[in-house]
């Protein structure tokens, strides 16, 4: 009975530390450390490898997963104190079970609360927690709902993040090669036992290249005004990804911004953005995307160009004048992404009299009102 029981507390401790693990890193995300699912594998993996039965090792270890500049290795240590927090039991206490001897739930408290993951009082649970509930609503809530300064700061900062983290996560990865000099111990090793363990067999690999264009359409007229300064700061640095960049903001007209500028700060981008699309009247798309093909696109575009068109297709002409412009656009690009901020508020099933005529020239069609839908675009620009 004693074993039984005994299992089953061991069962229940080790659920309790998988969520306290997954609380502490959407804590992390609502701080601006922005961990992703390897971040929270990895802390598992330190916590079955014995790290949780000392603090500083535990605290040390977890640093090593989720810190990956200078800002977030000097606010590690002060989240991880907040979080972490140990229920101190006196040391004369003894928990004993109705037939008065001691019981397995003692042994697990005692080493559960070198890291606190026992729980902690409902004050601090409630302070502990808000962040990671903050960073919940941030994420799922649509832009235009945002009217706390503090807020949208916050979400200035995990765009930044996103974008970074796609960036970085594109330009690490490695492919195949018949030679060089960078070894590819993974398959290497895994070719070893077909020569009895002899490493026999190199293999390499060598930098994913870059892509070749990216080309980028904002509208910033007045309804797309919060979307697009959020969905700016997004792609400006995947932007950097590619050889070459474009970007076009256009309202009533089509001007090009300096992209040819990637270490312009994000203010004085908006600057430069403000001063030349202060336009009034109605949104021009079909106007704007036709100026762009018939005056920009000979020398900007090719077959390796990919083209992301930021708007909710709300134009002052008939669709069927933008479904042509699309069009031409589709035929001559390597992808043709339309994102649409206004697609999360309606099922995919709506209809849209304004985006529905455009939606079959455009090889991927999503949206972009919150955190998480943007978080999904990187993999489509880049890849």
């Amino acid at each position: 009975m004693n074993k039984v029981r005994s299992s089953e507390l061991a069962a229940n401790a080790s659920l309790v530390l998988s969520q306290r693990l997954t609380d502490f890193n959407q804590l992390l995300l609502s701080k601006g450390l922005a961990p992703g699912p390897r971040e929270l594998l990895d802390s598992h993996r330190v916590a079955a490898n014995g790290y949780i039965q000392d603090s500083e090792y535990f605290r040390l270890a977890l640093k090593a997963c989720y810190c990956h500049s200078q800002q977030h290795w000097q606010a590690f240590d002060t989240l991880f104190e907040e979080f972490w927090q140990a229920e101190l039991i006196s040391d004369g206490q003894s928990h004993s079970d109705e037939m008065g001897e001691p019981t397995a739930a003692s042994n697990t408290q005692s080493d559960s609360r070198l890291v606190g993951f026992a729980g902690t009082s409902s004050q601090k649970t409630e302070a502990e927690f808000a962040g990671a509930g903050d960073y919940k609503a941030i994420s799922l809530a649509d832009f235009r709902f945002v009217f706390n300064a503090e807020e949208m700061l916050a979400i200035e900062k995990m765009v930044d993040e996103l974008a970074r983290r796609s960036r970085h996560a594109y330009l690490r990865r490695k492919r195949p090669a018949k030679n060089g000099h960078m070894l590819d111990m993974r398959r290497t090793l895994a070719r070893s036992p077909r020569y009895d363990g002899v490493v026999a067999d190199l293999r390499y690999h060598k930098r994913r290249q870059r892509p070749h264009r990216f080309i980028l359409l904002l509208d910033v007229s007045q309804s797309m005004e919060v979307y697009s300064k959020l969905f700016l700061r997004y792609a400006r640095k995947l932007a950097s990804v590619f050889r070459h960049s474009s970007i076009f903001a256009f309202n009533t007209d089509l001007v090009q911004l300096p992209s040819d500028q990637p270490d312009l700060s994000e203010a004085d981008f908006e600057d430069k953005l403000n001063a030349q699309s202060q336009w009034l009247g109605g949104t021009k798309i079909a106007k704007s995307l036709a100026r762009f093909n018939d005056t920009f696109a000979d020398h900007l575009m090719n077959s390796q160009t990919t083209v992301v068109v930021f708007s909710d297709g709300c134009d002052t002409e008939p669709p069927e004048m933008l479904a042509a412009q699309a069009k031409r656009i589709q035929l001559r690009a390597r992808r043709f992404i339309w994102v649409n901020p206004l697609l999360g508020r309606f099922s995919y099933s709506e209809k849209d009299p304004y985006m529905d005529p455009i939606v079959p020239y455009v090889d991927r069609y999503r949206s972009a009102h919150n955190l998480h839908t943007l978080g999904l675009l990187g993999k489509e620009f880049l890849y």
